[in-house]
């Protein structure tokens, strides 16, 4: 299984999210920053990327994508993991500020051939259920979690060729709220509507609408792993 990290201009992070990759020693890394927007954070980006290039430690294939321009987080994000891709068939999918934990690779890679998975998620941000139900170690949800996850390139092409209808917020919360819980919808439906408006690039809240009408799952560890 492959690994793709995503970063822009924090140096010190990605230096130590490239540090606990090292730990399980993934044959490829790929490795994509966008450009920077100013002289400044030109600066900041170059520093970025040599200290990242540095951090990388273990006898593995690293394959680069540096942009010469700024594109912005949403649509570099989209940009990076359709890159990766093109070239692989599944992977690991990291931010520069995203510490997995080195077990995860393992953890994703027993789930990798349930049927209808669009995606294994690292961050729970709690370890409640971990306390409260010690004999189980991961759990299914229909809302995806992106800090740290698993995917394929298969749900990426159909996430990427799903064409999401544009409604109210009303419409889309009652599309929600059959599969997931009064709150969520909400949230949810919102977000969707901003992005409508243009008040908000959202890649995320399009993947979560996509899976969740489509009926895909995620599935979780018990403790966050990120």
């Amino acid at each position: 299984m492959q690994v793709l990290i995503i970063g822009y201009q924090r140096a010190e992070e990605i230096s130590k999210v490239i540090f606990n990759v090292s730990k399980f020693k993934p044959k490829k890394l790929y490795l994509a920053m966008d450009g920077p927007k100013d002289n400044l954070k030109k600066v900041l980006c170059e520093e970025a990327r040599s200290k990242a290039l540095k951090a990388v430690n273990w006898d593995c294939e690293l394959i680069t994508l540096f942009s010469e321009f700024n594109h912005g987080p949403g649509k570099f994000m989209l940009l990076a993991i359709d890159w990766f891709f093109k070239k692989e068939s599944e992977g690991l999918i990291l931010e520069d500020d995203i510490l997995i934990h080195d077990q995860f690779y393992e953890f994703a890679r027993r789930f990798s051939s349930i049927k209808n998975l669009a995606c294994v998620s690292a961050c729970t941000f709690d370890n409640y259920l971990a306390k409260k139900e010690r004999e189980i170690n991961y759990f299914y949800s229909l809302i995806p979690s992106i800090w740290g996850w698993y995917t394929t390139k298969k749900i990426w092409y159909q996430f990427r060729s799903f064409k999401r209808k544009r409604e109210s917020p009303i419409k889309y919360f009652f599309n929600l709220k059959k599969y997931i819980g009064f709150w969520q919808s909400f949230v949810f439906s919102m977000c969707l509507d901003y992005i409508d408006q243009g008040n908000l690039v959202g890649w995320d809240y399009e993947f979560a609408y996509f899976q969740i009408i489509s009926r895909k799952i995620s599935i979780y560890p018990t403790s966050c792993m990120a």
